[in-house]
């Protein structure tokens, strides 16, 4: 799982647990897009996912079989 902080231009990275399942703690307030790549799947790319101060945002993912150079990309 890519985050990136279109506001700021910078990235950080996370793996999902067994469940699939990620965080991304200590971000600051702002707009994000998150992409989302595993083997064998479409990338999915999250635009516009809006982050305010001490809040928790549910993103529900749902990768398509696929190739690797496939990418889907959700507003």
């Amino acid at each position: 799982i890519t985050l990136t902080d279109t506001d700021r231009n910078s990235n950080r990275t996370q793996t999902t647990n067994a469940e699939g399942i990620f965080s991304f703690v200590g971000i600051l307030p702002g707009n994000y897009k998150i992409t989302v790549e595993a083997p064998n799947f479409k990338t999915g790319v999250f635009e516009n996912v809006r982050a305010t101060f001490d809040s928790t945002k549910d993103v529900p993912v749902s990768l398509s079989v696929g190739g690797s150079t496939e990418i889907v990309t959700v507003s």
